[in-house]
């Protein structure tokens, strides 16, 4: 491999010490809303949805994904759903590059 002193690549995640002791205490309050939502007589879609949508975006929002990363998260959401009787019946759309 042929080094440019001129180019530098470097990968750095922009995460700090911060972020790294809050989003798991985010991530289990929001799993925590999950099961409480679940729970509930007589359940409240929306709110149940809510709670799911809540867990997910703070996933995503936590780490740099990769494609494993991302697919953990999206077969988590899809067994959420699923728990709670709302199966997701559409598949992903296929993009073409």
């Amino acid at each position: 491999m042929h080094e440019n002193p001129h180019v530098s690549l470097s990968h750095s995640q922009h995460h700090t010490p911060t972020r790294h002791t809050h989003t798991p205490q985010e991530l289990s309050h929001c799993f925590d809303r999950v099961l409480t939502a679940l729970a509930a007589t007589p359940a409240d879609k929306d709110t149940i949805v809510d709670s799911i949508l809540d867990y997910v975006y703070y996933w995503y929002n936590f780490m740099p994904l990769a494609r494993g990363s991302a697919v953990v998260g999206y077969i988590v959401l899809l067994a959420m759903f699923l728990t709670a009787g709302m199966p997701i019946t559409a598949s992903i759309p296929e993009v073409r590059v």
